[in-house]
Order: structure tokens, then sequence, then C-alpha cells
């Protein structure tokens, strides 16, 4: 018979999710894994759709060797500022993946995108990386 008070309904729910995880703890992380992998690709396709699918400095094409470079360097989120204290403690702040944001985030920011080549990508970094050097 179902509760008809929702705070004991709620209880009774969070216990038996516990429970039922627990007996099916392996299925549900690797679900968790297919579902994750296949958001990716979906995301990774519509932003491809957005931006192109070449590299704007080359005009290389192969999706496999393209990333997507934030113009709006602010805009990067960190997964130390998502989840604080979930590095193993040692407190470095590892860079998301584009494709890990959330589709409302991935909406708002789409404009401040662009696709490059890992290759261009690298050269644009390291050349930032040497102007920031000699200016400081």
């Amino acid at each position: 018979m179902p509760h008809k008070d929702p705070e004991a309904h709620q209880k009774y729910q969070q216990k038996y999710q516990r429970k039922y995880y627990e007996r099916n703890r392996q299925k549900a992380i690797e679900n968790t894994i297919k579902n994750r992998r296949s958001l990716r690709i979906v995301k990774k396709q519509w932003l491809f759709e957005h931006l192109g699918r070449e590299c704007l400095h080359c005009g290389y094409d192969n999706p496999d060797g393209l990333s997507f470079h934030h113009t709006d360097p602010s805009l990067k989120r960190h997964w130390g500022d998502i989840r604080p204290g979930q590095q193993g403690g040692s407190g470095i702040k590892h860079q998301r993946g584009i494709v890990d944001y959330s589709w409302k985030d991935l909406k708002a920011k789409v404009d401040t995108l662009e696709v490059l080549c890992f290759n261009c990508h690298n050269v644009h970094h390291a050349e930032e990386r040497k102007t920031t050097r000699t200016h400081a």
C-alpha cells in the first residue's frame, strides 16, 4: 500500500533505491558510463553542426583530430570549480572537456568556441604562453 505521507514515501524510496543500487552496482555503473559516452558523442556532433567540421586555420577535416577552442578563456570551467575536493586531495584543477558541460552551458557558450585541429590548437596555446612569459 502506498504511503499517504509524502515524507514517509520519500524516506521509503531513498532506502529502496540505496538497496537496489547495492544489489545492482556494477550494472548501474556500466549504464552510467554508456549513457555519458553516448551523450558526449551527441554533444560533439551538435557542436560540429553549429561551428563547422574543419579547422579554422588549416582546413583539416577529420573529426577525430579536431578540438574546440575557447576564444574567451574566462568562460572555461575546471572540474575543481564544479566538484571541490574530488581531485584526490591534490588540489589540482582539471580542465573539463567541452562535451562534459551541461546542455544549458554548452548552448550559452557556443558562440565563444571555434574548431581547431589539435596541432593548430597546441600552436595557438604555445604562442599564448610565450607572450605571457615575455610580458611577465
